[in-house]
């Protein structure tokens, strides 16, 4: 079970195949296997690894971004950032004109303001809950002050 270390010509074998096909199948990893000497498991676990550390070496575009990997993490975590005031104030303007906005207009903000659209919409959704929550205080201090519910069905 021990590991492998590959002479340099295994190793400019198996990457000229990766190159050819970062994926074999079995029948090919097993020949690639012969061929070199080494194990057909083994042969599995360093197209999987250099699959993996190829994936991370790999400067990726927006579009193109994969999650999980670091780039998604490093993106993630940007947009995780607080939001400009500006921004702020672009979405709270737009919340006052219609706090559950279709993806049309959510397409819109998004490319206004910079940010994903999925993120306009966790937005909204939040706002959405805290508007809900501060509703609910108010009318439960309403209640506990008059000891009585509001007439207004407005309220309910």
């Amino acid at each position: 079970k021990g590991k492998i270390v590959y002479n340099q010509i295994q190793k400019e074998i198996l990457l000229a195949w990766f190159k050819h096909n970062p994926h074999p199948d079995k029948v090919t990893m097993e020949r690639l296997a012969q061929e070199i000497g080494v194990p057909a498991s083994k042969i599995k676990n360093w197209f999987r690894n250099h699959r993996w550390k190829h994936l991370r070496s790999t400067p990726l575009k927006h579009d193109q971004v994969k999650p999980w990997t670091q780039e998604w993490l490093t993106k993630a975590s940007q947009e995780l950032m607080a939001l400009t005031t500006t921004q702020k104030r672009i979405l709270s303007q737009a919340f006052q004109r219609d706090p559950f906005p279709d993806p049309a207009t959510r397409k819109k903000l998004a490319s206004q303001i910079g940010i994903r659209e999925s993120r306009i919409l966790m937005w909204f959704q939040n706002q959405n809950s805290s508007y809900s929550e501060q509703r609910r205080e108010g009318l439960n201090l309403l209640v506990e002050s008059t000891n009585e519910r509001p007439r207004n069905p407005e309220f309910w």
